[in-house]
């Protein structure tokens, strides 16, 4: 579940309350213990990426999944 936090997830619980601990469910099994990250988070890498804080970072792949190995 790497990446942005899919809202549609909310859709498959019946209440609020059931999908908070859907989410919880599905981010304990990851490193940093929820599904998905914000999506200031992803543009936080995006930003340094094209900025020139990066020019001297090359060959490498920055991966914003929160530690989802499964991607």
């Amino acid at each position: 579940m790497g990446g942005v936090r899919p809202e549609g997830l909310r859709g498959l619980a019946p209440d609020a309350a059931s999908a908070d601990g859907l989410a919880q469910q599905l981010g304990s099994a990851l490193p940093l213990g929820r599904p998905g990250g914000r999506p200031e988070e992803v543009a936080g890498a995006v930003l340094f990426l094209a900025s020139g804080q990066s020019s001297f970072v090359t060959g490498s792949e920055l991966f914003v999944d929160g530690g989802d190995e499964q991607q």
